[in-house]
């Protein structure tokens, strides 16, 4: 499958214009090769890999998070930086959010799952957005963080305030994108 014929919802016209980009079309020819090749595995499933871009339009994000990449083992990523499945044990890093959550604001999770987030308006979306089986940031040098970039860019004239979380290093990496009055 190549990445234009994925669901990019209302994001569609941003990613069209950057695979005009010599260094687009590489990434996306180096991560369709390494879905086609099929091992190792690569995370999420190609049809999950724009889930963030898919449920959370630009016109209707309020707040962006954003992790380093998938998680790395069968079953869990599935296009939501931090979310899983139901029914798939809770990862480390989601489990940290919940308590953060708990002692900061007194609220719980709505579950592993958190496509309910990205449906209010919450951009789940990690720094890099394809990992191999078993290898966390094995796709750290593919330029994605270019990717991740523009898409964050292309919020900048959205008209309200949106909230920003950069969990972890790579995801900080970030911070000089946001304007001191978001």
């Amino acid at each position: 499958m190549r990445v234009l014929d994925c669901d990019l919802g209302a994001w569609r016209e941003t990613v069209e214009a950057m695979a005009e980009e010599p260094w687009c079309r590489a990434l996306f020819q180096q991560m369709e090769a390494a879905y086609a090749q099929g091992e190792p595995a690569v995370y999420p499933p190609q049809a999950q890999l724009f889930t963030a871009l898919r449920l959370t339009p630009p016109d209707r994000v309020k707040c962006v998070i954003v992790g380093q990449d998938p998680y790395h083992q069968p079953g869990q990523a599935h296009g939501l930086a931090f979310s899983v499945l139901p029914g798939t044990k809770t990862p480390p890093s989601l489990r940290n959010i919940g308590k953060e959550l708990r002692a900061d604001l007194g609220v719980d999770l709505p579950g592993n799952d958190l496509t309910p987030w990205a449906e209010e308006g919450v951009l789940l979306l990690n720094n890099v957005l394809t990992v191999y089986d078993s290898a966390p940031n094995s796709h750290k040098k593919w330029g994605w963080q270019t990717f991740t970039t523009r898409l964050l860019q292309a919020l900048e004239d959205q008209p309200r305030p949106i909230a920003f979380v950069l969990w972890g290093r790579e995801a900080q990496s970030k911070g000089a994108l946001i304007a001191p009055e978001r």
